[in-house]
């Protein structure tokens, strides 16, 4: 299950990475999948037209179209897993139902061309309505896919009925589950880096007798699937095609890089301590990776990405590969003109380049990234 913004398309490469997307989503047979705000910058229909070509079962119990009022997805579906146990003795199937829910606040009534507006009501209110359906229903599990608040979270686990809440949009993660109203409570994080694993137990009489749970990280102690690697591969490729690089634009304004070779004409010590880093070949761990096309990835291993004349692409723009000095000190032209003519060129205030502050660094080693960053003690690596 996915509770939703499992794409983020407001951008072209965004929405070609939809389709890979859609495709391992497929692939690894979900069986369900709810909708979050990001997923519908893809647009209404190239979404539903990718969940439908790669059998994606989206639910939302409160995504409605804005002028027929009708649901845009199914608000649910009912599944049937394991057997009924009963002093050992193996009974029906397990119903389980699943249903989705995105808060109104997330929602904006705003389409894509030519596309009718959707709109998100009371996700408290839908959850209830779905709840009650799913009891008629005849379901043993009742889980809720949350694309909500926190405070919203909590009031649709006080309706009661459900056995497991999963919760999604802030991108943070539960290390451990927690419980409210008898309901299993999980989040698991962002960019698909960790996964929910949740075990329910369900008696013969259709109770559930124990739920117990953990949050799994996706490192590298995990082998790779055949078929995925080949997908990722494939989409590698593509992007190569697409050359997803950012516009030229003719008015650089102050970001103008001069690059590693021109601030080492004053600065060799400094040049060639850097030379030892790991910041002098980061851009090759990428080529190495197959994703010095993805976009995504590239910012945090060239100098100057998408600002002014700096890194572009590996064709046009070798140059201003790896993370040189100006991705931490900043544009140097301005600096290099003062120092180069003695002051006569520009003023000292532009041209002066300040110490490095720890936010420029954290801004790539953050997160799930680099979750061991200490700056007082990796700065070292790289003083000069």
């Amino acid at each position: 299950m996915d509770a939703g913004d499992f794409l983020s398309a407001s951008s072209k490469h965004g929405e070609f990475k939809a389709e890979f997307v859609m495709r391992g989503l497929g692939d690894l047979e979900y069986d369900a999948v709810a909708i979050g705000e990001r997923d519908l910058q893809l647009g209404r229909s190239k979404l539903l037209e990718l969940a439908e070509k790669y059998s994606v079962p989206l639910v939302c119990a409160n995504l409605i179209d804005a002028d027929t009022k009708e649901l845009l997805v199914d608000p649910y579906v009912i599944v049937h897993r394991g057997k009924k146990s009963l002093f050992g003795l193996f009974g029906d199937q397990v119903r389980i139902g699943i249903f989705g829910v995105v808060s109104d606040k997330y929602i904006t009534p705003v389409s894509k061309p030519g596309e009718p507006p959707v709109r998100a009501t009371n996700p408290v209110e839908a959850a209830k309505a779905a709840i009650e359906r799913l009891q008629e229903e005849g379901c043993d599990v009742i889980i809720a896919l949350t694309h909500v608040s926190v405070p919203e979270a909590g009031r649709i686990a006080a309706l009661g009925g459900l056995t497991a809440l999963v919760m999604g949009h802030s991108q943070s993660y539960l290390r451990d589950p927690r419980f409210d109203n008898g309901a299993v409570v999980v989040q698991g994080g962002r960019e698909g880096r960790y996964i929910g694993d949740v075990m329910i137990e369900v008696n013969g009489a259709g109770e559930v007798a124990s739920i117990e749970g953990e949050v799994v990280p996706l490192d590298k102690t995990l082998k790779s699937d055949p078929h995925f690697t080949n997908l990722i591969n494939e989409y590698k490729k593509a992007l190569e095609a697409q050359a997803f690089a950012p516009k030229v634009t003719k008015d650089v304004g102050e970001n103008v890089y001069v690059g590693k070779t021109t601030c080492g004409r004053c600065h060799q010590d400094q040049l060639e301590q850097w030379e030892g880093t790991t910041h002098a070949t980061a851009f090759s761990t990428l080529e190495e990776a197959g994703s010095h096309f993805d976009p995504e990835c590239v910012g945090c291993h060239v100098t100057g990405y998408g600002r002014g004349n700096g890194f572009r692409d590996a064709r046009s723009t070798p140059s201003m590969a790896n993370v040189q000095c100006e991705q931490c000190h900043g544009p140097g032209l301005a600096h290099f003109r003062v120092q180069s003519s003695d002051g006569k060129i520009g003023s000292e205030e532009k041209g002066f380049l300040g110490p490095v502050a720890a936010s420029v660094c954290t801004e790539c080693h953050k997160d799930d990234h680099d979750p061991d960053f200490d700056f007082d003690v990796k700065v070292q690596a790289v003083m000069h």
